[in-house]
């Protein structure tokens, strides 16, 4: 879990978050949790994210995040804003949710589909 302000910057991030990426608060702060995110997928979700904040609306979003061993595994990065009585975004709150084993089993439907067809058409 963890919250940002309306423009982004990053203010709570639970326990979990900082020892499974092994970043403080600190070192997460601004745009620095980008570091923990896969170097393939850093473009394209802080591209996401950046149009998040501005459109102001609930977004999800899928990408490689580095565990504190330096590993990588498939979440499911989900935020959504608060908005005050004046309808004045005042903060956003999100989850990560460990979506690697889906992706992986996924992708061994793909493969085997793939052998499947490839079998098929050699016949």
């Amino acid at each position: 879990m963890w919250s940002v302000l309306p423009d982004g910057e990053v203010d709570f991030l639970n326990r979990r978050w900082c020892e499974y990426t092994g970043l403080t608060l600190e070192q997460a702060r601004g745009w620095g949790w980008s570091k923990a995110i896969h170097p393939d997928d850093r473009a394209r979700l802080n591209t996401y994210w950046r149009t998040a904040l501005a459109l102001g609306k609930p977004s999800e979003i899928e990408a490689r995040l580095r565990k504190s061993d330096g590993t990588f595994r498939w979440f499911l990065f989900r935020a959504v804003p608060l908005y005050d009585e004046a309808g004045k975004l005042v903060k956003w709150y999100g989850q990560n949710t460990d979506i690697d084993d889906r992706k992986c089993a996924e992708q061994a439907v793909r493969t085997a589909k793939a052998r499947f067809e490839g079998i098929s058409r050699n016949r």
